[in-house]
C-alpha cells in the first residue's frame, strides 16, 4: 500500500500558476533581449511590401457597416463617435513566409508597427525556442492538476508564447491612437507606451517582465528599421 498523497484537487488559483510560470522565466526564456535582435532570429533582411486596403465606412460615419451593427448589438451604450477604428486592412507574408491580415490607422504610422509587431513576436518565439537552457523540467502533478484549472495554456513555453502574441496584438490597435498622443514616430510611440506602463496594470511580476522584454525588443526592431 502506498504511502504517497495524492496532489491536492487545485481550483482555480492565479498567484500558484504565477508561481509556476515565475519559475521558467527565472531562466531567461528569451536570452538577453539585445541578443535576440539578431539576422538569426529576425529572419535576415528583405523587403516587405504591405497590401493596404482602406476599409469602406457607412454614410455619415467614420465607422463601417459591419461596426456600427455591432454597437447596436453588442455594445449599445458605446456611441460611435467615441470609437476609433482602423482605416485599412493590411495584408504580407511575414519571415515565415505566412500571409497576415491585420488592420491599422488612422494615426500616420502605417503598415510599419503591425510589420515589426510580427517580426518581433516571432523573434521571440525563435529565441524561445533555442533557448535550450531554459527549457524547464516537467512539471509536478500539483502544478500540472493547477495549471489545467487556471489557464488554457498549461506548460509555461506555450503560456509565453501566447503571451507574446498577446502583446503584440495589443500594441497593434493602441497604435490606431497614435494620432492622439505626441508620439509621431513608431518606435517613439513603443516607447511611450512602455514608459506609461500601460501594458503592466494587473500584471504580476513575471507577466510584467515579459510584456517589458517584449516592448524593448519591439523598440530596437523599430530602431533598426527607421535607420535603414
Amino acid at each position: 500500500m502506498s504511502t504517497e498523497r495524492e496532489p491536492p484537487v487545485a481550483a482555480y488559483d492565479r498567484a500558484a500558476a504565477s508561481r509556476i510560470l515565475a519559475r521558467f522565466g527565472a531562466a531567461e526564456p528569451f536570452g538577453r533581449v539585445g541578443d535576440a535582435v539578431s539576422e538569426q532570429f529576425l529572419g535576415g533582411a528583405r523587403r516587405v511590401d504591405p497590401q493596404l486596403t482602406p476599409l469602406v465606412a457607412a454614410s455619415g460615419s467614420h465607422l463601417t457597416s459591419s461596426q456600427l451593427d455591432y454597437l447596436s448589438s453588442r455594445m449599445r451604450l458605446c456611441r460611435s463617435e467615441s470609437v476609433t477604428s482602423a482605416t485599412h486592412t493590411v495584408v504580407w507574408h511575414d519571415s515565415d513566409g505566412v500571409v497576415n491580415v491585420t488592420h491599422c490607422g488612422p494615426s500616420a504610422l502605417g503598415a510599419v508597427v503591425p510589420v515589426v509587431a510580427r517580426e518581433t513576436t516571432l523573434a521571440m518565439w525563435r529565441a524561445l525556442a533555442a533557448n535550450e537552457d531554459a527549457r524547464p523540467a516537467p512539471l509536478s502533478a500539483g502544478d500540472q492538476v493547477t495549471m489545467a484549472a487556471t489557464t488554457t495554456d498549461r506548460e509555461p513555453p506555450e503560456t509565453f508564447r501566447v503571451g507574446i502574441d498577446t502583446i503584440s496584438r495589443a500594441l497593434v490597435q493602441h497604435a490606431y491612437l497614435a494620432g492622439q498622443t505626441p508620439y509621431r514616430g513608431p518606435a517613439e510611440f513603443a516607447r511611450g507606451l512602455r514608459d506609461s506602463a500601460i501594458f503592466l496594470l494587473g500584471l504580476d511580476s513575471t507577466e510584467r517582465r515579459r510584456s517589458s522584454e517584449y516592448l524593448a525588443l519591439g523598440i530596437a526592431v523599430l530602431d533598426l528599421f527607421t535607420a535603414a
